[in-house]
């Protein structure tokens, strides 16, 4: 269980292998808009987005679990404000709804198209019918989380520096799987 001095392997491991994966998605995405439309690497590009995108739906869907049965990490700073504390677990919920929502958004972009779903080589969901409302309301929520996802990181990863740099507490050092002060 996660605690005040250590966090879970299982939470670490979810939580590096998402954060790893969805930044690595993220500039994959942006790749997307600079290769042109109609060629292989378009569409080898393309394919590697999807086949990785579905994968990372299975374990961003696991840590979401993961959360809903043990709950957001307590704060690592005892001393930390209720404001903040809030703030803090506002920041996490907004970092796992947008995790969900890429992958999630851009199924609904490939199905609703008509596209179907391959992952890997491996049909998962045939070509078919187009749902345009389906299509272009996963393109607006997936562009969207986008933008939206980079800025979180953005401030995810300042908040890290200013705990560590500033605070000087023990926050990135627990989500960096040390062993931290008063931890068993």
């Amino acid at each position: 269980m996660d605690t005040t001095h250590r966090l879970s392997r299982l939470t670490l491991m979810l939580h590096w292998l998402v954060a790893t994966a969805m930044i690595a998605m993220t500039i994959l995405g942006f790749w997307l808009w600079f290769v042109e439309s109609g060629t292989p690497e378009r569409r080898l590009t393309m394919d590697l987005h999807k086949s990785i995108g579905t994968l990372v739906l299975v374990v961003a869907f696991a840590r979401v679990v993961w959360r809903l049965r043990v709950g957001l990490p307590p704060a690592a700073d005892m001393s930390a404000s209720a404001r903040q504390v809030r703030l803090a677990h506002a920041a996490h919920m907004a970092l796992l709804a947008v995790t969900v929502a890429m992958p999630v958004s851009g199924l609904m972009r490939s199905i609703g198209g008509g596209y179907g779903l391959v992952v890997f080589g491996v049909p998962v969901v045939e070509k078919g019918p187009k749902y345009e409302l389906v299509a272009d309301i996963g393109a607006v929520v997936h562009q969207a989380a986008a933008y939206l996802l980079v800025v979180l990181v953005v401030l995810h990863v300042a908040a890290a520096i200013k705990h560590h740099v500033v605070d000087r507490d023990s926050t990135l050092d627990r989500m960096l799987g040390r062993s931290v002060a008063g931890g068993a």
